[in-house]
């Protein structure tokens, strides 16, 4: 088994030579800006992308010649040299990077067998999202200054991703327009989610900046419409639905970066749609609504973990702070941050591992609470040791109700802490999930059970 000291050593030459391309490329790009904008302009007129690709360089030498002669350069001149090394480079540090991705869970795999005895076994907050352990900084100038432009060209022009828009001028719009489609028979909204985006600081209000500018926000919304407008429109199809979405996703892959950020919000966005219909078991159109809502929280998952698991660096992820606390509010976010810590540290996360589940917080043991537990037992929802047998959001409305009809918060406030305790939940998470109800206005389809429990 290779030693620590050797695998650390590794990772230190290797993020060196990490340093130096990067050094390196952004002199270069510096130095020869004007010169390589129009090659990379060219580039993506020649070439608007191929599926998958993450980068603005071509897929071909002959397309990279091609464009070079294009604007006038001939192979041996020196802006031409230059730039083939800049490619090189590019593709030296993507290698370098996958190096880097495997030394760092070596790494941290040695760490977690030294610390496995300590008592904190992770470097975040329970709270905090978190990226696979490696530091690499993002082609943040090739991003601002040749793709943002493309993009905004392409759509201002109803060209490329954006061709099928061709017939909603952004600058008349109103946003209000947006935000309403039906889905499944039923009256459906992007308000919530929009709001929620708002609250969290990835859009704007107004026509201000955040973390999204408003170009972008007008962009993702463009795109939340059209794409809900065909799923209604296909209900009766869920196949063509799908490829629909599919398709934008694939799309989206053409933009270095940002396409994930987009990919993800878009998907966000889809599901909180979803969860918004007025719709319920034994409705016409809820097994395929149910479908394709399970469908798009599995899409959504894996781009999240391919979010965690892009190599951003320490600037990159202060500037993503917004998106990721947003992320880490919703429960998807919340499962898939679950899975990496699981993955890079061995075993769950314990949510409170000095709680005795069998016994009773002095709060929950009296005549009126143990009734409602006894039923809650009979029916299914904990078992003899009170471990809850159903899902968190359920068992956040069970908490709530059971909270005030034992009237142990004050007023109007829920008294949250005795169930953590009872049900060994993480302090918050029961709140966050309650929250998390409260947004979307969707109760979990067997509520029913809460009712019935207390009654």
């Amino acid at each position: 088994m290779e030693n620590l000291e050797r695998l650390q050593a590794a990772y230190k030459d290797n993020s060196k030579q990490m340093s130096e391309i990067i050094t390196r490329y952004h002199k270069r790009m510096q130095d020869k800006e004007i010169a390589f904008n129009a090659i990379f302009a060219k580039i993506w007129e020649l070439e608007p992308r191929a599926e998958g690709a993450q980068n603005p360089f071509a897929s071909t030498k002959d397309i990279t010649e091609q464009a070079i002669k294009a604007v006038g350069y001939n192979l041996n001149d020196e802006i031409a040299k230059a730039f083939l090394q800049h490619e090189a480079d590019y593709y030296e540090f993507a290698k370098l990077d996958a190096k880097g991705l495997e030394l760092g869970f070596k790494i941290a795999a040695f760490t977690i067998e030294e610390n496995a005895h300590k008592e904190e076994t992770t470097p975040t907050q329970g709270n905090e999202w978190l990226f696979v352990p490696i530091s690499i900084v993002a082609p943040q100038q090739i991003q601002d200054e040749i793709i943002t432009p493309l993009l905004q060209a392409n759509a201002q022009k109803g060209e490329g991703l954006f061709a099928n828009n061709t017939e909603i001028p952004l600058e008349d719009e109103n946003e209000d327009d947006f935000l309403m489609v039906e889905a499944y028979d039923c009256k459906a909204s992007l308000c919530g989610y929009w709001q929620e985006l708002k609250d969290n600081g990835i859009i704007g209000i107004g026509k201000t900046n955040a973390f999204f500018s408003y170009q972008f926000r007008q962009y993702l919304l463009q795109l939340l419409k059209e794409v809900a407008t065909f799923i209604k429109d296909n209900t009766n199809k869920p196949s063509k639905a799908k490829n629909k979405v599919t398709t934008t996703l694939k799309g989206l892959d053409k933009i270095p970066v940002w396409g994930l950020f987009f990919q993800i919000l878009l998907l966000q966005g889809l599901c909180r749609w979803l969860e918004s219909v007025d719709i319920n078991e034994g409705d016409k159109g809820y097994k395929e609504a149910q479908l394709m809502y399970n469908w798009l929280c599995l899409t959504l998952a894996d781009k999240e973990f391919n979010f965690c698991k892009t190599p951003y660096g320490d600037k990159d992820k202060q500037m993503l702070q917004p998106l990721c606390n947003y992320l880490y509010s919703t429960e998807i976010g919340k499962e898939v941050q679950k899975c990496i810590r699981e993955y890079l540290f061995g075993k769950p996360q314990q949510e409170n591992p000095n709680v005795t589940t069998n016994h009773l917080p002095s709060e929950l043991d009296t005549e009126d609470a143990h009734k409602y537990l006894t039923k809650a037992k009979e029916i299914g929802l904990i078992d003899d040791n009170y471990k809850w047998q159903k899902g968190k959001q359920l068992l956040a409305c069970f908490c709530h109700d059971m909270s005030q009809r034992l009237s142990l918060g004050k007023g109007e406030r829920i008294a949250w802490k005795p169930f953590e305790a009872l049900f060994g939940i993480e302090k918050g998470k029961l709140r966050s999930n309650y929250n998390d109800i409260q947004k979307t206005g969707q109760n979990p389809s067997d509520i029913a059970l809460v009712d019935e429990a207390l009654k």
